[in-house]
């Protein structure tokens, strides 16, 4: 079975249609912020969303409406907090919201506000003020066994936090991508 891609972007895009399922995971990466829009590194750093980012909530909110979602699992940071609430005040099932400190994105240190770029890439990895990827990996997994595993859930958080779940911890995403846009909804399945 195949779940297409909720883009995150307005009505007049060419935004593909969800297909609703039940027992499912899906994760949405929080909608934009002024980093997200001049590619800078967020990580711990609390942005709020901008405008644009707001209209992604809004849009995603109603093409989610009629999803049944039993409770929604959010990271802190307020650009995912923001997110989930849109998308809760809009949902027919009014989930409650659960924060997991586990889905917070990862803490870029010193990195945080700089350009996103190959050179920072790796010399962010050779940083003391950047949180490791064995300590994000462990909160994640931590998180992860706070979710039931019968429901239908949604988790929003942040595209480093996709990344562990999807590739470290033996689950794939449909579709199949490494790296998600704000606001864009994938189902999460278990391959182990």
């Amino acid at each position: 079975m195949v779940v297409q891609s909720l883009s995150g972007r307005p009505p007049d895009s060419q935004c593909t249609t969800f297909l609703i399922l039940m027992n499912k995971l899906l994760f949405i990466r929080h909608a934009e912020t002024d980093f997200n829009k001049q590619n800078l590194w967020m990580g711990c750093t609390d942005h709020p969303l901008n405008q644009t980012g707001m209209l992604q909530a809004q849009y995603t909110a109603l093409e989610l409406s009629s999803t049944r979602l039993d409770a929604i699992y959010s990271s802190p940071l307020s650009r995912a907090v923001t997110s989930a609430e849109t998308i809760q005040k809009h949902n027919l099932s009014n989930p409650p919201i659960f924060i997991l400190d586990g889905l917070k994105e990862r803490n870029f240190g010193k990195f945080e506000g700089r350009k996103k770029s190959e050179k920072n890439r790796e010399l962010l990895e050779l940083s003391d003020s950047v949180e490791t990827v064995d300590n994000v990996k462990k909160r994640v997994k931590e998180a992860l066994a706070q979710i039931p595993r019968h429901g239908n859930y949604l988790i929003v958080s942040h595209s480093a936090i996709y990344r562990i779940i999807r590739s470290e911890l033996g689950f794939q995403s449909a579709p199949d991508v490494h790296s998600l846009l704000n606001m864009q909804c994938v189902e999460i399945v278990a391959v182990k």
